[in-house]
């Protein structure tokens, strides 16, 4: 058999309208970095006190089908905004014309999806009924804006050939140099890096009668937190984090075409700040954000304004 190479691995993904049911297609191709999507199936020793004259078990039987993983890619204005969808909940875009305004915004249920996996040079995996447990974007000084989303999903299909070649969109890649200052209590800060994280406290809900879990649940709070490293050019945040200042914060990424992605969190608090003196060189903090929700709103949103019509396009 040929070796097989990463090479050429890519993802297609679709909007699911019943969950663990693949949609009539699979509109949107992107490119990715990394996935660890995979389907296992646990084996467990029968617990019986039997064994071979060796003291070695003797059978085994099947526990649970396990279905899931992590895909990593560059995040570009437009051709990501299924996957943001997904893991908030919800997406709004301004009727146009051109440029459009997607705003992503959270909801308590999620929308499920189905991912076909290209596996490189190699087969295709189709994976159903997959839920975003947990989201993450991050950007540092000289780098793209990446994004992690981790996915739990009901199964997978066997092993196919592989998919035919793909139709990528035409939006741009984020990229570090077109980040504006973080903005927090009405200061506006120069910043190193940054990691975005979303927890959605989704869980596996195994029941008797099958191998695969039930869709999963919320099983927590969900969490939204802005992890920063900056250069120490004042007291600023080191003194709304001893107050306990509570305001909305925010960066956003612009290029020269005018697509914009913003992401903020709202009535945001400091929750860590250090500023450590270990150095002859420059000081430098990292602190971490932490959105709260009310009654009437939710704790973050992210929006981005590009030419598609639709905020979950390629």
């Amino acid at each position: 058999m040929a070796i097989e190479f990463g090479r050429q691995a890519y993802i297609k993904i679709g909007e699911e309208t019943t969950w663990g049911t693949a949609p009539g297609s699979l509109p949107v191709d992107n490119r990715i970095n990394s996935s660890t999507l995979s389907r296992s199936q646990e084996l467990t020793r029968k617990s019986h006190l039997s064994s071979s004259t060796g003291a070695f078990q003797i059978d085994n039987y099947q526990g649970m089908s396990l279905a899931g993983g992590t895909l990593e890619m560059p995040v570009h204005y437009e051709g990501n905004g299924l996957l943001i969808k997904a893991a908030l909940g919800s997406v709004n875009s301004s009727a146009g014309p051109a440029p459009f305004v997607h705003t992503y915004t959270p909801t308590l249920t999620l929308p499920s999806l189905t991912i076909k996996n290209q596996r490189g040079s190699g087969s295709s995996e189709e994976f159903l009924g997959c839920k975003i447990a947990s989201m993450s974007l991050s950007c540092e000084a000289g780098g793209e804006l990446m994004g992690s989303w981790e996915i739990i999903a009901k199964t997978a299909n066997a092993r196919a050939a592989a998919l035919p070649a793909p139709v990528f969109g035409d939006g741009r890649e984020v990229v570090h140099h077109e980040a504006g200052q973080l903005s927090f209590n009405g200061n506006n800060h120069d910043i190193r890096s940054f990691t975005f994280n979303l927890n959605n406290s989704q869980e596996r809900r195994n029941n008797l009668g099958s191998k695969l879990t039930a869709e999963p649940q919320l099983s927590d709070v969900r969490e939204v937190t802005l992890s920063v490293e900056a250069d120490m050019n004042g007291d600023n945040i080191y003194n709304e984090q001893l107050n306990n200042v509570i305001s909305d914060v925010q960066i956003t990424f612009t290029n020269s075409d005018g697509n914009i992605f913003q992401i903020t969190l709202k009535r945001a608090y400091l929750r860590e700040y250090s500023d450590d003196v270990n150095t002859f060189g420059v000081l430098t903090r990292s602190f971490v954000f932490v959105g709260q929700g009310t009654t009437s709103a939710e704790a973050l949103e992210i929006k981005i304004t590009n030419d598609d019509a639709t905020g979950v396009a390629n």
